[in-house]
């Protein structure tokens, strides 16, 4: 309703969160038949419209990687062998590396891999490491300043800019509660990346308009669009 309303495209996701979430639903499922629910989501669609997801989301805890995340990341790779569909990983900082590389060992496309909350842990060393998998990283803790503040934002940024990696760079808002819209009396609302980040990406690093072209508009298009 909201994307028929707005005229705005909105990607679903299929898959799971942490394991914390899903250790009894997903303990005894086996990686294909958690693998077959994500194929169907995306290839059939869910609920009654059957509305086909576009991404597949999986989670991995903040200092190790539990059994049953292990199932969600194998069955996320198999979904995206069948459906090319991008994955989303949701990680708390720093398994990064390892995450790329286990994804990798089981044969993930890393073009198509992105890595949520790389802000999280602002350690340029460790997004270099990272980014030289090929897999893609976000920067999505914006307007969060208590925690995360901008100037954090930004310096996480100009690291990959300034080592190569612009089409690597995937930025987004984790406003993932209501305090963070308008419509709830809360802020700064979903015009704060393009309205107030964007313009201070410019002004402090220089960015062309091709280059955020590439971070808004192409970067996505090539994960999100191609299958």
């Amino acid at each position: 309703m909201i994307s028929e309303y707005s005229g705005v495209n909105i990607i679903g996701s299929t898959g799971n969160f942490l394991a914390e979430f899903n250790e009894e639903e997903l303990r005894y499922a086996s990686v294909d038949e958690i693998a077959a629910r994500y194929i169907s989501d995306i290839e059939e669609g869910v609920g009654d419209q059957k509305i086909k997801a576009g991404q597949i989301k999986c989670a991995t805890s903040l200092r190790v990687i539990h059994p049953v995340e292990y199932k969600t990341l194998d069955a996320s790779v198999i979904a995206q062998k069948k459906t090319n569909a991008p994955i989303w990983v949701h990680h708390g900082g720093i398994l990064g590396v390892e995450i790329a590389h286990y994804l990798e060992s089981k044969g993930a496309d890393l073009s198509k891999v992105i890595l949520g909350h790389t802000d999280r842990n602002p350690d340029h060393y460790e997004h270099l490491k990272i980014a030289k998998t090929g897999i893609n990283l976000s920067v999505d803790n914006l307007a969060r300043v208590v925690r995360y503040p901008v100037q954090e934002n930004i310096d996480v940024i100009k690291n990959l800019l300034d080592n190569g990696f612009l089409e690597h760079i995937f930025i987004s808002a984790d406003f993932g509660r209501y305090t963070y819209y308008k419509s709830y009396g809360g802020g700064p609302g979903l015009e704060y990346i393009l309205g107030t980040f964007v313009p201070r990406l410019q002004e402090q690093l220089g960015l062309s308009q091709a280059e955020i072209e590439t971070l808004f508009v192409h970067s996505p298009q090539r994960v999100f669009c191609q299958f």
